[in-house]
């Protein structure tokens, strides 16, 4: 079953109203031709999982850096589709 955009935000504001007392905003936050997606990462783990909405699929991309992603870091999504992770804390190993 294909859904568009609307209705996978229509759908996804019904389930929160219906199980969580939380205040949230949905709108479109990416310049015009920049696609909308959503992301997540998972930490002690070094990759990026992306949500492609156009077209519903997901994807699994390796991330650069150095450490594994920081526990309880948080990111970003900016305008131009540009995503950013910040703060967190790396395990120590003895």
């Amino acid at each position: 079953m294909d859904k568009d955009a609307n209705e996978i935000i229509v759908d996804f504001s019904n389930l929160i109203e219906s199980n969580l007392r939380v205040d949230y905003n949905i709108k479109n936050s990416f310049h015009p031709g920049v696609p909308s997606r959503v992301h997540s990462f998972q930490w002690n783990q070094k990759y990026a999982y992306i949500f492609k909405v156009h077209n519903s699929e997901f994807e699994k991309r390796p991330v650069t850096m150095e450490f594994e992603v920081p526990l309880y870091s948080r990111s970003i999504a900016t305008e131009d589709g540009g995503i950013y992770l910040i703060g967190g804390c790396n395990k120590r190993k003895n």
